[in-house]
């Protein structure tokens, strides 16, 4: 174990007036179009900024500076008879980022930003029977020293989608299916970044509910098929 480092206590100011802004146009009577701006304000996870805190560290400095983030939002959505559909695309943007590039290292608080896509499409097939997709992709980047630099795997998650089928089964008695599958992501290791390349896998999961007198008694399964599971592979030296 490496000796501790003795650090200077400090008064820090978090404080900010954040704004926020959306509209929305119904084009039909079945689709809308939609816009939002909003502006977030949260502070680092200063636990793990002084566990990892090297000599010479000061509490004043920008390490744990408050996290000021601009986003804007855009897209449509559309009900129809048996069609619930919706597309939105997302982009975020900071100047005071934060990401670890490596454990044991102070987080480096540098712009960044974050661009992506949701959907959903759902479609009932009867009164009891549904079926319906997601999808949801991001990617990051932070400007470290002049170049843009993917953000970690802690920040940004592999592209995601899901197939599932819903059925209430009885008046009381729901049974939900669904087919989960994340993408591989290798953006954050081939930039430096991570030490490893995220391996995606495919997972079918169950899950079923029950209305008990008020409450709800639930039970799932999630890799049903009990299929191998990889989250990374790691490259060791």
């Amino acid at each position: 174990l490496g000796s501790a480092a003795e650090i200077e206590g400090a008064k820090l100011d978090y404080s900010a007036t954040v704004y926020n802004l959306g509209s929305v146009f119904s084009a039909t009577k079945a689709i809308d179009i939609f816009a939002n701006f909003s502006q977030g304000f949260s502070l680092p996870d200063t636990g793990l900024v002084l566990r990892s805190a090297p000599e010479g560290f000061e509490i004043s400095k920008g390490s744990l500076e408050a996290l000021e983030v601009d986003n804007y939002e855009m897209g449509l959505r559309g009900d129809w008879d048996h069609i619930q559909a919706s597309i939105s695309a997302f982009y975020n943007e900071s100047d005071t980022g934060y990401q670890i590039r490596e454990i044991g290292l102070s987080p480096s608080r540098n712009p960044e930003r974050i661009q992506g896509v949701e959907g959903s499409l759902d479609y009932h097939l009867s009164e009891t029977l549904r079926v319906g997709a997601t999808l949801t992709h991001s990617e990051g980047e932070q400007k470290i020293e002049g170049d843009w630099l993917a953000l970690g795997a802690n920040r940004i998650s592999p592209l995601e989608t899901t197939l599932y089928f819903s059925h209430d089964t009885l008046p009381r008695w729901s049974n939900h299916v669904q087919i989960y599958n994340t993408a591989d992501r290798d953006d954050a290791f081939d930039d430096g970044v991570d030490s490893f390349e995220v391996k995606g896998y495919t997972t079918l999961d169950y899950n079923s509910s029950v209305l008990v007198g008020n409450g709800i008694v639930r039970v799932g399964i999630q890799n049903l098929l009990n299929k191998p599971v990889s989250y990374t592979h790691l490259t060791l030296p």
